[in-house]
């Protein structure tokens, strides 16, 4: 099994820094921070992290709490990705993790198990929502927090989040460079940051395109969910949007269904985006554009950021760069010299009179009516 001494010949660099990567009592340069940590995963180097506890007097462990908004953890393949990039980092710098839902860490209940201080050495809140309790009780504790998605409460916390608005603008770019006119929305009703950065940016970009938005937003990111909305929408086609962008790909493929039963093609008649670049963007038929936030690196981000809290270190909240996957469900230009677009368009899509009843939280159309 590769040692200390190992990992600091292979990297370049002395035991005693190799050390400060892993201790955090000291600061190390990034540069410096990421090859001495390559040269660990290399050598499957451990740290033993009974032995920093005694010597540094933590326990060694993170917390991690996660949102409670959608379906279990497990069904969000974001998510899993995310705790993918979470737990490497971790287990790199010799950290463990507790993980507990929200609803557990109520202040109620959670804060009395995070009372103690020697509990943890510091505590993830992934996307929390805008009256999240725990985030404040935890400053007043002293626990050093950082958040996945920004926390839009008080106090302010420092956090990592993907760049969700270049994400929404380069949809849209794409969208309107294949020939969709009149996209819309679909979103979610939550207080959270990534909700925020989404409709801003695409009403913004739509206004400057001279275009009056349309958002409909659903109770949660599911298909089920978003299936209803997008019938609602779809209904009207083609006067009510020509293309759907949505805030997972799980509502993605809820579109991709409404559209199937109103037989519509896509993206001959409509053109559907997601937000993820998951599993289920790729192997849905037609496959799904979608962006990709990089989540594994959000993961990782995070942890490196509240390592350096932990040690008492000034840090910046930091935004991660976006991609943007393209795929046939937005190809108009592709889907045209190909007949198979992956739908079979059944029949004439009826325009109806009876739109559907705008309610509180289901659709809204912004800068005009």
């Amino acid at each position: 099994m590769a040692g200390i001494t190992d990992v600091a010949r292979k990297a370049g660099v002395s035991r005693t820094t190799v050390s400060h990567v892993f201790s955090g009592k000291r600061p190390v340069a990034p540069a410096t921070r990421e090859r001495v940590i390559e040269a660990a995963r290399a050598l499957q180097y451990i740290p033993d992290s009974a032995a920093r506890g005694l010597a540094t007097g933590r326990s060694m462990t993170l917390g991690l709490v996660l949102p409670t908004f959608d379906d279990p953890a497990v069904l969000n393949p974001t998510w899993l990705k995310v705790l993918e990039g979470l737990s490497s980092a971790a287990a790199a710098a010799g950290y463990g993790f507790l993980i507990a839902s929200a609803k557990d860490a109520r202040p109620a209940k959670g804060a009395s198990g995070m009372r103690k201080r020697s509990t943890f050495d510091g505590i993830i809140v992934l996307d929390p929502i805008a009256r999240n309790r725990l985030i404040p009780q935890l400053s007043r504790m002293q626990i050093p927090v950082v958040t996945v998605g920004r926390y839009l409460g008080r106090p302010n916390v420092p956090w990592v989040d993907a760049d969700i608005a270049a994400g929404t603008r380069r949809v849209l770019k794409h969208l309107r460079a294949e020939g969709f006119e009149r996209p819309a929305l679909l979103s979610v009703d939550l207080e959270i940051a990534f909700v925020r950065d989404l409709e801003s940016a695409f009403v913004d970009t739509l206004a400057r395109q001279g275009c009056d938005p349309v958002i409909v937003r659903a109770a949660d990111l599911s298909e089920v969910e978003a299936y209803e909305k997008a019938t609602q929408l779809l209904s009207a086609w083609p006067d009510a949007a020509d293309a759907v962008v949505t805030a997972s790909d799980r509502q993605a493929m809820g579109v991709l269904r409404a559209a199937r039963r109103l037989g519509l093609r896509v993206p001959a008649d409509l053109g559907i985006a997601g937000q993820g670049d998951t599993v289920i963007a790729r192997n849905t038929r037609p496959a799904l554009t979608s962006v990709h936030a990089r989540p594994k690196d959000v993961g990782a981000a995070a942890v490196r950021m509240l390592l350096e809290l932990i040690s008492g270190h000034v840090i910046d909240s930091v935004k991660t760069p976006v991609d943007l996957a393209i795929r046939e469900s937005t190809r108009r230009s592709a889907a045209a010299s190909q007949s198979a677009t992956g739908l079979v368009r059944s029949k004439q899509p009826t325009k109806t009179a009876n739109q559907p009843k705008r309610q509180a939280g289901a659709v809204t159309r912004k800068g005009g009516s």
